[in-house]
């Protein structure tokens, strides 16, 4: 009679033939926001890889040289600010110091005044 397999006992088996030297594994895990795992694990399956692939390539590579990824290590750039934002930022810097400029303004004078800029 053959021995029938179910995942169960090819699960056991699979564990023994690793812990008896062909390779022994370690579980890798981590946090991260749902919405970036998704559009990665988009990226990840359109290159042909899974998220394990992109595992162990990570960590070989570390193992090998010694070095993070430049990824992790190389100072952040800044975003560049939108035209929307810049243009906030002046009007921002026109205003009178707070919050002795506005302390005795009525709602109405406050209104007044920052209806006269030009934004």
């Amino acid at each position: 009679m053959t021995p029938r397999w179910n995942s169960s006992s090819l699960s056991v088996y699979t564990v023994y033939i690793k812990m008896e030297g062909v390779m022994q594994t370690a579980v890798v895990s981590g946090r991260i926001d749902q919405a970036i795992k998704e559009r990665a694990d988009r990226v990840i399956r359109a290159s042909g890889l899974t998220v394990a692939d992109v595992i162990k390539a990570t960590w070989f590579s570390i193992a090998q040289t010694g070095e993070l990824p430049e990824a992790l290590t190389a100072p952040a750039s800044k975003p560049v600010p939108s035209a929307q934002f810049s243009r906030f930022v002046e009007f921002v810097e026109t205003l009178p110091p707070a919050p002795e400029a506005f302390a005795g303004m009525s709602d109405a004078q406050m209104k007044d005044l920052l209806g006269e800029r030009d934004v």
